[in-house]
């Protein structure tokens, strides 16, 4: 299992050096199925072109703009991207990947049904509620963690960076996860229902 470490939420000065580094979206083969698709990226106000070397420096994290829309037929009410940098570890505990994530929403609560009732972690019910409607446009950044991630990062030689979906939730209590759609589990179950895009659509529209 790969491990990513996400700095705490504290602010450093970043004094970096001039560097170029190569962004590119992780796993391309889901993007296809995604229920998001990606308008635009910027850094510093700049257009970012994916797949080939970029001069950044500073505290340019913190001013990575993506810009999504919700190109799904249903609210999504949970998800997110993140930003993770290979070279930084080898995924494991010991050593893992650095990266910074702006994760928007609540997990619906049907994900951590157990057999013996739910198991919600600390703080879910004060979480922020989210509503990103179909054909509705957001941007996300990663100011929050952007600094103290980049700080933690500096003495790593950092040439790529992958860009990575999290999980999307709707407001039925589908998902959207690695590339596949899954319809939330009926009740008295806990097994989640893989379904196809068009199974995924028609579940929208009320139809089987």
């Amino acid at each position: 299992m790969l491990t990513l470490f996400v700095a705490p939420a504290f602010a450093q000065p970043v004094s970096a050096p001039p560097s170029d580094i190569t962004f590119t979206l992780q796993d391309p083969s889901r993007i296809p199925t995604a229920p998001v698709a990606i308008r635009g990226i910027t850094i510093d106000g700049k257009p970012l072109h994916l797949d080939r070397p970029v001069r950044v420096q500073g505290a340019w994290l913190r001013t990575v703009v993506v810009t999504l829309t919700n190109i799904s037929p249903k609210t999504i009410v949970s998800g997110g991207i993140g930003l993770v940098f290979p070279e930084s570890g080898d995924g494991s505990s010991a050593n893992p990947y650095g990266a910074v994530w702006d994760t928007q929403g609540r997990v619906p609560k049907i994900v951590w049904l157990g057999r013996d009732g739910y198991h919600l972690p600390p703080g879910w019910e004060a979480q922020k509620p989210w509503r990103f409607a179909p054909g509705q446009t957001v941007r996300l950044t990663f100011v929050k963690y952007g600094d103290s991630v980049q700080a933690r990062l500096a003495d790593k030689p950092i040439h790529h960076a992958n860009f990575t979906w999290e999980t999307f939730y709707f407001a039925d209590g589908s998902r959207w996860s690695a590339g596949m759609y899954a319809l939330s589990p009926l009740p008295g179950t806990r097994q989640w229902r893989m379904v196809t895009p068009e199974e995924f659509r028609r579940s929208a529209r009320g139809k089987p």
